[in-house]
Parts: structure tokens; sequence; C-alpha cells
């Protein structure tokens, strides 16, 4: 049927000025690359006028598959050619000239421009030749999921980072409480020296004044009120202490896990640092134990000296 109606057009022309050599042009021709493939088909070409279409596959970017079906018109003058191809939106100009293989056409649209190389083809090799844009598109599209997976992974692997150093930046701090608790227990343990240093001569001084004046003398019961108020104040202190070591144990229980489980984020994905959290783990864990001997050391000077208060 095709072949007919090709004889029908080129024996229509016959009687035409120049229509044998415009006829020459008539055929299919196909250009592009593996991202797309165009088929110009030039269906007519009566006294220097050309009539077709052109069928256009391609692949963008991200791998996806645009399909195009445009008919075309233009003039052939000797090896010139100048085609309009509509595209719904207005005209894209295809100009060049015929050539022993084919067409080499300039297309100028948006502004821009691009060489076109077409070869006359068999129109049943366009298939195939798009089955290749279409894979190449699906490697496209795979390959920009990964892109895509990569960059999703450096933002999650980002922010875990951050979350990390957050991490080992609170426990550097957490050490540094600790070791200035460590010093205030220290002071504290002195103070106990002190105070019951400084009841054994509130108690002489009450007895003296007991020894003169009896034991209704304002000044003794102001000692022994004096004396009373040190020893609830040694007392508080002391189960601040105990508190804190509460405190202390329980909160070392949960940042002891919190590490393990980071370290263990680290360990299953190499993009990942804990360098700072286990040095600053290393330095918490020193200052855990040394906060437990200073509290220890509390609790012995407090049950030697709160007899003496």
């Amino acid at each position: 049927m095709t072949g007919k109606l090709v004889g029908m057009l080129l024996a229509g022309c016959i009687a035409l000025s120049g229509c044998g050599r415009d006829a020459g042009i008539v055929g299919s021709y196909i250009g592009g690359d593996s991202t797309g493939r165009m088929m110009l088909q030039i269906s007519s070409a009566n006294d220097h006028e050309i009539k077709g279409k052109l069928i256009a596959v391609g692949t963008d970017s991200a791998g996806s598959v645009t399909a195009i079906d445009r008919s075309l018109e233009g003039t052939i003058d000797g090896e010139a050619v100048n085609l309009n191809v509509e595209t719904g939106s207005g005209l894209s100009l295809l100009t060049g000239k015929t050539t022993d293989q084919g067409l080499e056409l300039t297309a100028f649209a948006g502004g821009k421009s691009q060489k076109l190389i077409f070869k006359r083809s068999d129109p049943a090799e366009f298939a195939s030749l798009v089955d290749g844009v279409r894979r190449r598109a699906a490697e496209i599209k795979l390959a920009s999921d990964k892109d895509a997976a990569n960059r999703d992974q450096m933002r999650r692997d980002a922010a875990d980072q951050d979350r990390i150093s957050a991490f080992a930046t609170a426990i550097s701090s957490k050490a540094d409480h600790l070791s200035e608790t460590i010093g205030r227990i220290n002071n504290l343990i002195a103070a106990y020296r002190s105070t019951s240093s400084q009841a054994a001569r509130l108690g002489k001084e009450r007895a003296r004044i007991v020894a003169i004046g009896g034991g209704d003398d304002v000044r003794a019961d102001q000692i022994s009120f004096a004396r009373e108020r040190n020893s609830d104040a040694a007392q508080t202190q002391h189960e601040l202490v105990l508190d804190g070591l509460k405190s202390v144990n329980e909160a070392a229980a949960r940042n002891e896990a919190e590490a393990s489980a980071i370290i263990a984020e680290c360990q299953s994905n190499p993009n990942l640092d804990c360098r700072g959290v286990v040095s600053a783990m290393a330095l918490y864990r020193s200052r855990v134990s040394a906060f437990r001997d200073a509290a220890a050391r509390e609790q012995t000077a407090y049950d030697a000296e709160r007899s003496k208060f």
C-alpha cells in the first residue's frame, strides 16, 4: 500500500518542473544518539514544496522519556532544504542541505541551535533504535535514583554526625561539671572537720558559761542553737551528696547506653565518626569514678565527724 502511494506521488510529479529532482528527497531519515532518536519522514516533494512528519523519542537527565510526532512542511531548492516543524505552540526551523548520505540540518528553537545529521534509513530501524533510547533512559533513571539516594544518605549522615558530635560535646560538659562537683565534695569533707572542731570549742565555751552562770544563761542556749544549726547544715549537705551520687549513677547508666548505641551506628556506617564520643566517654567515666570515690570519702568523713557536731 505504501509502495503504491509513493509510486503515485512520483508519477504525479513527472510533469512538474524540477519535480523529479525534488522527489528524490522523499523517504525516511534517522538521526540522533543513544539519548534521543529522530526520524524525518518526507512523504511528498512537489514543485519544491516538502511535506511529511518528524517523530522523535528522547530522554532527559532524569531518565524521563518524551515522544513527539509532529507534521512538517518546507521547501527544497537544489541541495538547500528548509523545514518548519509544528511544535504545538509554534514552529521550529530546520535548515540545511541534502548529502549523499541523507540530510545535514540545523535546528533552531527557543533561541538555540543544534546541528543534526540524518541518514536515509529503513523506517523499521527506528523502532530498534527507540528501544535503545528507552534502555538508556532506564540506565539514566537508575543512576539518577542512585544519586538521589546517595544525596539523601549524605543528608542523613550529616544529621547523624551533628547528633553524635552534640552528644560528645554534652558528655564533655558533664565531665567538667563532675570535676567541679568533686572539688566541692572535697571542700565539704574539710568543712566537716572544721565544723567538728568548732563544735568542740563551742562545747567548752558552753560548759564554762554553765559553770559560771548556770544552765539558764542565755549564752548557753545560743551556743546550743549554733551547734544544732551547724549539725543540721552538715546533714543537709551530706544528703545532697547522696542525692548527687544517685543522680550520677542513673545518668551514667543512660549515657553508657546511648554511647553504646552511637558507637554501634559508627561501626555499621563508615561515614560516621565516633572518635569524639570515645574520647569524651573515656574522660566522663574517669570523672564518674572520681565522683564515686569522693562520695565514699565524704560518707566516711561524715560518719566520723557527725557525732562531734
